[in-house]
């Protein structure tokens, strides 16, 4: 994370009874330097103790949360959830 080597993205997902996309997933990849870009069943191993996993669910908080703020302002999100 310090690196700036793990990424978050967000995949759109289209309601299909209207026709319009109505969420956003969000995905962790990992660009290791010498593996290319690893999706996180490739590295969750990396997440060894308890500590490892809480801070690294609070930076992808962090980061969701980043991204629904900036989003908000604009006409992009109309309500958000995290579950």
């Amino acid at each position: 994370m310090e690196n700036n080597e793990i990424m978050l993205f967000f995949e759109p997902r289209l309601n299909t009874r209207t026709g319009y996309f109505s969420a956003l997933h969000a995905v962790v990849r990992w660009h290791n330097p010498r593996r290319g870009q690893l999706i996180l069943d490739d590295f969750k191993t990396v997440l060894e103790d308890e500590s490892a996993v809480r801070g690294f669910s609070a930076w992808m908080l962090k980061l969701a949360f980043a991204a629904a703020d900036e989003w908000s302002s604009s006409t992009v999100l109309k309500s958000s959830s995290i579950s």
